[in-house]
């Protein structure tokens, strides 16, 4: 059976240490890949713009602190979006006919990026809004607050999303362009770079 590929999209570079981000991903997700059938999980930071992940497969976005690409998605506005700048939040994930996960670098280290893309993910796989917050009794890494540094999924978060890994969601990719095109902006020294993604 094939590994279970999850995207991370980061032009920006923000995560520094991509192999350890993805390592910790991976240690977290593999209970649940292999539950669904899958070999293993594999995460993957994509230096390039032509993603277009399987219709089971997952992406998150990494913006850059006080912007956002997901509340670009079509009817994004309409809904109650935290603002990236002044929310307590770390990421948000917009559920429609496509799905968009993103995190917010506001702190950084290994176990944070990797706890709040497995959070977004839970969004995202699971098509639950805030309602995830308060959906499981054991409450590993689903919670509206958890701590980066000891968090790790529960038996029945692993659980559920093993029953939804391969159900297909379609990830939303019309922010990979947006993302790479103000981090070119921003290596050529515009300073309006973040003008297009603000959030």
């Amino acid at each position: 059976m094939a590994n279970y590929c999850i995207y991370i999209i980061d032009p920006f570079n923000e995560i520094q240490q991509l192999v350890r981000v993805a390592e910790k991903v991976n240690e977290m997700f593999d209970p649940i890949a292999k539950k669904a059938g899958f070999s293993a999980t594999s995460t993957m930071f994509p230096q390039y713009r032509n993603i277009n992940p399987l219709m089971h497969e997952s992406m998150v976005y990494v913006c850059p602190f006080t912007t956002s690409v997901v509340k670009k998605m079509d009817g994004a506005s309409s809904f109650d979006i935290p603002d990236a700048a002044i929310s307590p939040h770390q990421g948000v994930t917009f559920i429609s006919k496509e799905t968009g996960s993103e995190i917010w670098c506001k702190f950084s280290g290994v176990n944070f990026y990797a706890a709040m893309i497995f959070h977004e993910l839970m969004h995202n796989k699971l098509q639950l809004g805030k309602s995830l917050h308060s959906k499981f009794k054991a409450c590993g890494m689903s919670c509206e607050t958890i701590n980066p540094e000891t968090a790790k999924p529960s038996e029945e978060e692993i659980d559920a999303m093993a029953a939804a890994l391969a159900k297909p969601v379609k990830q939303w990719t019309g922010g990979v362009d947006m993302l790479w095109n103000a981090a070119q902006d921003k290596a050529n020294g515009n300073d309006l770079w973040n003008l297009p993604i603000s959030g």
